[in-house]
């Protein structure tokens, strides 16, 4: 089916068989297959309704943000978080708590990673298993490092309760700050790494970037 859609372009010809799938999972795994290919071709809409199709909430969760993410690279920040959106309420029929923690947190970062803060760490902050849910706010820490929003990433960090994963993120700081050369400020966030371990690893990352860059 996957070639079918893709290689074929045979949108059509793929949605038939995929519903002549009896298998729920091997169906969901088939449409799944045909929003890529959908998202890919730029027919947004088409991939927006096949994932409606999926059964298993968790499984059309992750593909809605699939999609969002495409939106976001594509600079639709109105339909990517229209997508997101949609992406959160198909959570809400995920059963286990573990599985449905975990697709809030792939939500949270695929929001961050499209410069929607605001959004990912509300996400984050509807997670109810601790864990995933710093996880989640690392994460975003992680992304605000990345495209330059240091002060803000240091407080996401600051927030997390956990101290390894605080230290994570703030070894992730560390590191974009490295990367784009600002030595000083990278050594005062390592500094207030109290973890040996993510501390080990920025001085580490920033010594490769010293010698590489002499």
């Amino acid at each position: 089916i996957k070639a079918q859609a893709q290689s074929w372009g045979d949108i059509g010809g793929a949605l038939t068989t995929a519903r002549g799938i009896g298998d729920t999972r091997s169906r969901d795994l088939a449409l799944a297959d045909i929003v890529e290919a959908q998202a890919q071709s730029g027919d947004i809409g088409g991939a927006l309704a096949t994932a409606r199709r999926i059964a298993d909430a968790r499984s059309r969760a992750l593909t809605l943000t699939d999609i969002a993410r495409a939106q976001a690279q594509a600079r639709d920040r109105e339909a990517a978080a229209q997508t997101f959106t949609a992406a959160l309420a198909a959570t809400r029929g995920i059963a286990e708590a573990d599985s449905r923690a975990w697709a809030l947190r792939a939500i949270a970062k695929a929001q961050a990673q499209a410069s929607d803060f605001a959004a990912a760490l509300a996400t984050a902050r509807s997670i109810d298993d601790t864990g995933q849910r710093a996880d989640a706010v690392r994460d975003i820490a992680a992304a605000q490092a990345q495209v330059g929003e240091t002060a803000a990433a240091l407080a996401t960090a600051r927030g997390i309760g956990d101290a390894f994963r605080r230290a994570s993120a703030l070894t992730s700081i560390a590191e974009a700050q490295t990367q784009a050369g600002d030595i000083a400020a990278a050594l005062e966030t390592i500094d207030t790494i109290r973890e040996p371990g993510p501390r080990t690893v920025a001085l580490a990352d920033l010594a490769r970037h010293l010698a590489a860059t002499r």
